[in-house]
């Protein structure tokens, strides 16, 4: 809930710039991460599916079952996924990570 409400304050204040249905679904992404679900949408699953293979810091393993999307269901992310529990990431380096995996 707390994310939620962090992405609303970031949404008025002209940080998030988002319209009311993707803002709607981030919300509900944001307030039901820790239900258990799954989804067909793809920022939800996305977020769901981030979370949950970020479980390595609490010690629990994902569970593919609980993953929304199919490249994080396979074994073999799931495992590297542990692989960057404590690394320190920059946005600049996400962002290049991102791009360069939309290139393959």
């Amino acid at each position: 809930m707390r994310a939620a409400l962090f992405a609303l304050e970031l949404r008025s204040e002209g940080v998030l710039v988002l319209d009311d249905e993707r803002l709607g679904v981030l919300v509900d992404a944001c307030t039901r991460h820790d239900k258990g679900y799954v989804s067909d949408d793809p920022t939800t699953g996305a977020c769901w599916d981030a979370d949950r293979l970020n479980l390595w810091r609490v010690g629990i393993t994902p569970e593919a079952r609980l993953l929304s999307t199919p490249p994080a269901q396979e074994p073999e992310l799931i495992d590297e996924a542990r692989s960057f529990h404590g690394l320190a990431y920059s946005w600049d380096d996400l962002f290049d990570g991102f791009a360069q995996l939309a290139q393959r």
